[in-house]
């Protein structure tokens, strides 16, 4: 098939694989993923809450368009993360591994959806090497849990996916606001 493809059907979620999206004719073309209504019989969801008392979160602008195993892998994430221990989440392909790493990433560095998410980070650390110990030493504090880190490791292959997920994420929360 080839163009747009509607939303799947489950009424728990309308992300599904690039390949339900389009054929290899949009690759390239810089347009995120199709418009997300929701499917007949679906209903916004709340926040995925991760930790209550630290306030971490899946927003619901995301959350509403997870599957229930995908929430339950950003659950597992979120307990290894935790318990300061690695994971690795793996199936077969097109199953949102990418959404779900992108989503639990989104939690943890605690992005809400707002405009004051973009470019945070880099505000901070720009007012950090505006200090004694950057001109002195190009010395930055490490990250932590206020400014966790990371670094995602992939084929050149699949780039633009991630940069195409990160484009949906970001329409999601762009819709959500309008």
């Amino acid at each position: 098939m080839r163009g747009r493809v509607e939303p799947s059907s489950d009424a728990s979620s309308a992300t599904e694989s690039d390949s339900e999206y389009g054929s290899d004719d949009d690759v390239g073309s810089g347009n995120p993923k199709p418009g997300f209504p929701l499917a007949p019989g679906q209903t916004e969801r709340q926040a995925l809450i991760l930790d209550k008392d630290q306030g971490i979160f899946v927003p619901g602008t995301i959350n509403t368009y997870l599957r229930q195993y995908q929430r339950d892998g950003i659950q597992f994430f979120w307990r290894q993360y935790s318990e300061g221990r690695g994971g690795l989440l793996g199936d077969d392909m097109g199953l949102g591994k990418t959404i779900q790493v992108i989503s639990f990433l989104s939690a943890i560095m605690k992005k809400n959806g707002v405009a004051s998410d973009r470019n945070r980070r880099q505000r901070y650390v720009s007012r950090l090497q505006e200090g004694k110990a950057w001109r002195k030493r190009r010395e930055l504090p490490p990250a932590d849990s206020k400014w966790p880190t990371c670094l995602i490791i992939a084929p050149s292959t699949v780039v633009h996916n991630w940069e195409r997920e990160f484009d949906t994420v970001r329409l999601l929360v762009t819709l959500s606001r309008c």
